[in-house]
């Protein structure tokens, strides 16, 4: 019996499954795709899956449905109609709730997930539902630029500036990385008075990767990115990548 249902489980998954077909694919996801389970049979990546594991926890192992959901919408971004659109996001949504569902709690690329929800949500005029994605993203980590920034911006564009300048306040109050977030602020014409990162806890569960654990890379990088194409390469950065917060 147990067979049985890791046998459906498996073509349950597939079903929503868009596989990475080319390295020109790969090279548009975050480099850690590239050492996922079934990834890896394109990628060849060298680097032992244990030890992926061994740096993300055993939530690496259901991480290629994060991928192929990042595939997904990467190929939906390029269709021309709303409908296409959305038919391919509804099984990249799947896809992202399946690691959501079986993640750990304490999984470190969980705002990431859930940023990139409320990202896939808001494409689809989905607004509530990516406005809670952001605010678990923020839950999990107060400071998280991307999810801060994308939430004060989600206030700014209903016209709540209110409710934007306490979320950057907030995120900066969170982070000490915060020289993106205290420009948005100031050009909502409020000068930030604290210290950025002075309510950090040094007991939070969720934090980012270190340099040290990431098998791609030295140190991270917030350069913006660029247009080459080329296949993720060990120490280098794909171009043009939105999700390359872990790349070189």
């Amino acid at each position: 019996m147990k067979i049985i249902f890791m046998v459906l489980a498996f073509f349950s998954a597939s079903a929503w499954a868009d596989p990475i077909n080319s390295m020109a694919e790969l090279a548009m996801l975050p480099p850690y795709c590239k050492g996922t389970m079934l990834i890896r049979q394109l990628s060849k990546d060298p680097v032992p899956l244990e030890q992926y594991v061994a740096i993300y926890g055993p939530s690496f192992y259901h991480l290629h449905h994060y991928c192929w959901a990042l595939n997904s919408e990467n190929k939906a971004n390029m269709m021309n109609n709303k409908k296409s659109h959305d038919d391919i996001m509804v099984d990249a949504l799947r896809n992202l709730q399946y690691v959501l569902t079986n993640a750990s709690p304490d999984f470190v690329l969980l705002p990431d997930i859930y940023n990139s929800q409320a990202r896939m949500l808001f494409s689809m005029h989905r607004d509530g539902e990516a406005v809670l994605a952001l605010e678990k993203a923020i839950e999990l980590k107060p400071g998280y630029v991307p999810a801060v920034s994308r939430l004060s911006d989600y206030f700014v564009h209903i016209g709540d500036k209110g409710k934007a300048i306490r979320t950057l306040e907030t995120g900066i109050d969170n982070t000490e990385n915060a020289g993106g977030l205290i420009k948005k602020l100031a050009a909502l014409g409020v000068t930030y008075q604290g210290t950025p990162g002075s309510a950090i806890k040094k007991d939070d569960p969720v934090k980012e990767a270190s340099p040290a654990a990431n098998p791609d890379a030295a140190s991270p990088s917030s350069a913006p990115p660029g247009d080459a194409t080329q296949p993720v390469q060990a120490g280098s950065r794909p171009a043009n990548n939105p999700y390359c917060r872990f790349c070189p």
